[in-house]
């Protein structure tokens, strides 16, 4: 898989005490203001490797600021040839350039919202998923549709995806969440992907870039 970028319910305790939520272990700048990086079971942020840098920012929009990089076990195994490697089960977040340092409240946040509502094509999930593995016209090569937006935390607003792509020789489905998240009064994103196996592949991706979030949050707050 290609690193690639596009262009509620209640808040959730992890388990975390205040000393856990406040300590940054590791972070990087978005212009002047520090973004802690979560730990996340069975990942490790891997974007300073020099094979995992040039792949991400060869698939990265020139107006995207990349933050981190979080692989699982089995893609950091491929590190040797990782700018060949399929990958599975991982995440990006990065920022726009445009956006440093602006200022984003409450209601900009609301704004940002509303105009990404509008971003990518609309469809019925429940009217496409059984076509999804066996080919529909509905999805197209990196053509991504927009099957549900929600608000998991009020600071972070996700959008769900579903989109054929191309990896190597072999086409594949990926689901996928891009969430906005308002941190620290500026505004950073967070994307999620995962192969497409069947309807429980949604559940799936939404638990984990949902869980993300949250992390992501209280280690910023």
């Amino acid at each position: 898989m290609a690193l690639i970028s596009c262009g509620g319910t209640p808040e959730k305790n992890s388990g975390y005490s205040s000393e856990e939520e406040t300590n940054c272990n590791h972070s990087r700048f978005f212009g002047e203001i520090e973004i802690c990086l979560p730990e996340i079971d069975g990942m490790t942020e891997t974007y300073s490797h020099s094979k995992v840098k040039q792949r991400a920012d060869l698939f990265s929009y020139d107006n995207n600021t990349i933050i981190g990089v979080y692989l699982n076990k089995d893609d950091i195994a491929k590190l040797d040839d990782f700018d060949r490697a399929e990958l599975d089960d991982y995440f990006k977040v990065y920022a726009l350039k445009k956006l440093e340092g602006i200022e984003i409240g409450k209601s900009e946040f609301t704004q940002l919202e509303e105009y990404s509502k509008g971003n990518f094509i609309q469809k019925d999930w429940d009217k496409i998923r059984d076509k999804v593995l066996d080919g529909t016209s509905e999805l197209s090569i990196g053509q991504p549709v927009q099957i549900e937006t929600y608000k998991p935390n009020e600071n972070i607003f996700t959008t769900l995806l579903i989109a054929k792509m191309i990896y190597g020789t072999e086409e594949r489905v990926s689901a996928f969440t891009i969430s906005m998240v308002r941190l620290k009064n500026t505004l950073v994103y967070y994307a999620y992907y995962r192969n497409y196996s069947g309807p429980k592949t949604i559940d799936q991706v939404r638990a984990k870039s949902d869980l993300f979030g949250y992390k992501l949050l209280e280690k910023n707050n």
